[in-house]
């Protein structure tokens, strides 16, 4: 079997510093999160795609935790099998819905560290 990769895709906000990744790019806004629903993974939605043996999850918000949860069900359920977890993707993950692809997870090395600011970048593939 032969993969053909096509355009790869920058999936990776924008740095919160005041400062674009790139020059050009449009400079990041601020929301206050403390107010704001989003959508995030329960402990049974964890538990869910651990049992089907997925190899990393990503969200397109800060966390895949509930705001200001008092115990991280999500994070330890996942990480506690080896799940990797991948926050704050850009919405541009919408046009790989359905379709295989290979995504490349670059974090930055951080001495001590638990996580970090990571590039993401994917490129879809179609088996020739």
């Amino acid at each position: 079997m032969r993969y053909i990769f096509e355009k790869a895709v920058d999936l990776t906000h924008e740095l919160h510093n005041g400062m674009p990744i790139y020059s050009g790019d449009p400079a990041p806004s601020f929301v206050s999160y403390a107010t704001l629903d989003y959508t995030y993974l329960t402990g049974d939605a964890a538990s869910y795609l651990v049992s089907k043996k997925v190899r990393a999850v990503g969200i397109d918000f800060l966390s895949v935790e509930k705001f200001q949860a008092p115990t991280p069900i999500a994070h330890k359920t996942l990480l506690g099998e080896g799940i990797f977890i991948i926050e704050s993707l850009n919405s541009a993950t919408k046009q790989f819905v359905g379709k295989r692809v290979l995504m490349l997870c670059l974090p930055i090395k951080l001495r001590n560290g638990d996580g970090a600011p990571s590039r993401i970048i994917s490129v879809p593939i179609s088996e020739d």
